[in-house]
């Protein structure tokens, strides 16, 4: 015959063993279900953005069109310099190989600038009225300001005016700057192309 007493101490063993055990037992986490904050954009919201992606096409559109322009300038002033090669070591260069040489120097400069907005207009018109005013006998044809040196080219009435054009032109303030003179004496008349620096800046001179 069992004992009644162990029965009943073994039940109540189990029973407080349970209790300590849920007592004691960490609590489960409670895994709650992700809450979503994306909504979706409102009509305004989609509207700006719109405006946004073509405002950045538009500007990448101009700026490949200035790249383009500006290498298309720089090819078309490439292709209109004449190549410049300095003689060869030791090579004695002729008076009129010496006035090539410098003259196409000087041309290479004067294409590879840029007008001076701040500059240029306000220099050619003062090399005009000098030349009007203080060169008898001597007129321009063209005169073209770039950015550190101007091209200019005058007709006279006859040579003794050409001839004198190196003196007069130093005795007068707007023209009394470094200057080449490359004097054509075969055209008739007579004509002069002067390259002219602005105050400051020199001339290109090759090594001859």
């Amino acid at each position: 015959m069992k004992n009644p007493f162990v029965v009943t101490l073994t039940g109540l063993t189990i029973v407080v063993a349970a209790v300590l055990v849920m007592k004691w037992a960490p609590p489960l986490r409670q895994q709650s279900a992700p809450v979503a904050t994306d909504t979706a954009p409102s009509g305004e919201d989609f509207a700006a953005l719109t405006r946004e992606v073509a405002s950045l096409k538009q500007q990448a559109r101009a700026q490949a069109m200035r790249s383009e322009h500006i290498t298309s300038v720089a090819a078309v002033q490439a292709a209109a310099t004449p190549p410049v090669t300095n003689p060869a070591p030791g090579k004695r260069l002729t008076a009129a190989e010496q006035k090539k040489l410098l003259s196409d120097t000087l041309e290479g400069q004067f294409q590879g600038e840029h007008p001076d907005p701040a500059w240029s207009p306000a220099r050619s018109s003062a090399i005009k009225d000098a030349v009007a005013h203080s060169l008898p006998g001597t007129r321009t044809v063209a005169v073209e300001c770039a950015t550190t040196l101007c091209r200019v080219v005058v007709q006279h009435d006859d040579e003794d005016s050409q001839s004198a054009l190196v003196d007069k032109a130093s005795e007068v303030p707007d023209l009394d700057t470094e200057t080449f003179f490359i004097f054509d004496k075969e055209s008739t008349p007579p004509r002069t192309t002067m390259y002219m620096a602005r105050a400051g800046k020199p001339l290109h001179r090759p090594r001859i």
